[in-house]
């Protein structure tokens, strides 16, 4: 049989009166399906443990409309969360962080799906969203201890716990307008820069326990210090500029793309050579001196071939490196600059091309430099009889 879940013991929560101070309260039998599940716990003491719930009246003779006295204990973690308070929600393992998905809170029947949200939530949920941003500009947060730790010229540590005195006295719009300010991708990581800067500086001087509430009583201060240091930094951003530098970019890339060819250049005009050495020097031999020095003539041959494989690999290698940095530079000035992204990154337009060209270029030559030393070594066995001479 399919065990309960959060949703059977919210229609019990929602149901219930309770006394004022206390866990024990008086359930309405509102529909059928609260009689279903009280029977269900009323019979399966596995359920009343998993559950929490002790009915202290008989469940089994109660009817749709009854009251019946039960003792509302909290269910195992791994169903859900049953508290007294808000506070207590606040205190629970990663509420810091993340709304928890199933909970109720006694004191004002205050469950995830409340519509619409109870004040305490939609303060909760704004703070959430700050907190998050915040999380993103620290070094890193951890969750465990509840912590977010900003490393700069020292650790600074602020805890993040906090409670519903601190939720009173935030300022609904100045939180909406700081998420706000990370809305848009561009320059975002500027943005957390700053803001990591704007927190370290504001609250360096203060008792550890102050910290997070300085930081949510003055969203208004971050909010202007965010603002001016990017009006700042934007000040010094120029699109032609940006442009230019772009544009000397790519010549650098094309440079570097050239060069894989003209790095093996010297290599390039030996094949020509070694061509003619073999064509004119391998001759029919007429004497040990002759079948040697074909044979020197196909071992220099072949070991040319392989000097000029291993160059053409690392040269191969090369154009991998020059592809991967600028997809690397592409995928930057994506992220930078989200709104003008594909106008930047147009810059590089074509040498996806030239690389591919290279690429081309460069296994024609391979495959005609082996083709040859094969020639030469057909020619050396097949082509040419064997003088009786060193026989």
């Amino acid at each position: 049989m399919e065990r309960l879940d959060f949703e059977h013991l919210l229609e019990l929560y929602r149901n219930t009166e309770f006394t004022s101070g206390s866990r024990e309260g008086v359930l309405t039998v509102a529909s059928a399906e609260v009689k279903a599940v009280l029977e269900r716990i009323d019979a399966d003491p596995e359920e009343a443990k998993r559950t929490g719930l002790a009915l202290l009246d008989d469940a089994r003779s109660c009817v749709v409309g009854d009251r019946i006295h039960v003792e509302v204990g909290s269910p195992r973690p791994a169903i859900g969360i049953l508290v007294d308070s808000f506070d207590d929600l606040l205190r629970s393992p990663d509420a810091c962080f993340s709304e928890p998905q199933n909970y109720f809170v006694i004191e004002g029947k205050i469950e995830r799906k409340t519509t619409p949200p109870h004040r305490l939530q939609t303060i909760y949920r704004q703070v959430l969203a700050v907190l998050s941003i915040i999380a993103e500009a620290a070094t890193f947060a951890d969750r465990t201890r509840r912590e977010l730790v900003f490393v700069g010229d020292s650790r600074l540590v602020i805890p993040a716990l906090f409670r519903t005195a601190e939720l009173d006295i935030v300022n609904l719009g100045q939180s909406a307008k700081f998420s706000t300010l990370f809305d848009s991708p561009t320059h975002r990581d500027q943005k957390l820069g700053i803001l990591n800067a704007a927190i370290v500086r504001m609250v360096q001087s203060l008792p550890r326990e102050d910290r997070l509430r300085h930081v949510l009583t003055n969203l208004d201060i971050i909010n202007d210090d965010i603002q001016n240091g990017y009006r700042l930094f934007a000040s010094s951003f120029s699109y032609s500029k940006v442009r230019s530098e772009l544009a000397a970019a790519k010549l650098e890339f094309t440079g570097k793309i050239h060069k894989t060819i003209v790095d093996i250049q010297g290599q390039l005009l030996g094949i020509p050579a070694a061509t003619i050495i073999v064509a004119t020097q391998m001759k029919e031999p007429q004497s040990c001196l002759q079948s040697w020095a074909n044979t020197a003539i196909i071992a220099g041959a072949w070991a040319f071939v392989a000097l000029l494989i291993l160059a053409l690999i690392n040269q191969w290698l090369t154009l991998s490196a020059i592809s991967a940095e600028i997809n690397r530079q592409k995928r930057k000035l994506e992220t930078d600059y989200a709104d003008l992204g594909s106008d930047l990154t147009s810059t590089f337009n074509g040498l996806a091309t030239r690389i591919c060209w290279h690429r081309i270029v460069l296994f024609v030559i391979g495959i005609v430099s082996c083709a040859g030393a094969a020639a030469a070594s057909v020619a050396y066995i097949y082509l040419i009889p064997v003088s009786p001479v060193c026989s």
